[in-house]
């Protein structure tokens, strides 16, 4: 799919075995865990802009439940909807898999996904599939917010 809002074409995806050295390159770069990424390929997108992947979001089904993963837009290319749109293809294909919601850990991106429509609950509260999960119990700090929304309602984005 080709964006509309950026100024140069810029192409949302599924992922490609070719991009996993990128993708790890980005993660790291944004100090996010690249564990566990390459079992989130069958259903994750990333961004790309005159060929350079600058933007990747990951799904990690959990039986009814998914895990919003990986979520990272190089800096240069922030501020211009490449997250909210990977962020929603990844909504898309959890809803097309049956999963009814999608959980996310951030340590400083709370209010971002919030005007995405996810909303913060407390960490206990995660289902069990979750919290098993390497992302929840071993790869994201305690100090990260659990956040959740419906996968299949599209995000409000709010301002």
């Amino acid at each position: 799919m080709v964006a509309q809002r950026y100024d140069r074409p810029m192409i949302t995806r599924p992922i490609a075995p070719a991009d996993l050295e990128a993708i790890h390159a980005l993660l790291r770069a944004e100090e996010l865990p690249v564990e566990g990424v390459n079992g989130a390929l069958a259903a994750a997108f990333v961004a790309e802009v005159e060929g350079e992947l600058v933007g990747v979001a990951a799904l990690e089904h959990h039986g009814e439940h998914g895990l919003l993963r990986s979520v990272a837009v190089a800096p240069a290319h922030r501020g211009r909807g490449l997250a909210r749109e990977l962020s929603e293809n990844v909504a898309e294909e959890a809803a097309a898999r049956g999963i009814e919601a999608l959980y996310l850990l951030t340590e400083d991106a709370a209010g971002y996904f919030q005007r995405l429509g996810f909303e913060l609950m407390p960490r206990d509260d995660a289902p069990e599939a979750i919290q098993s999960s390497a992302e929840f119990a071993e790869l994201c700090p305690d100090t990260a917010v659990l956040m959740r929304r419906s996968a299949t309602v599209p995000a409000r984005v709010t301002r």
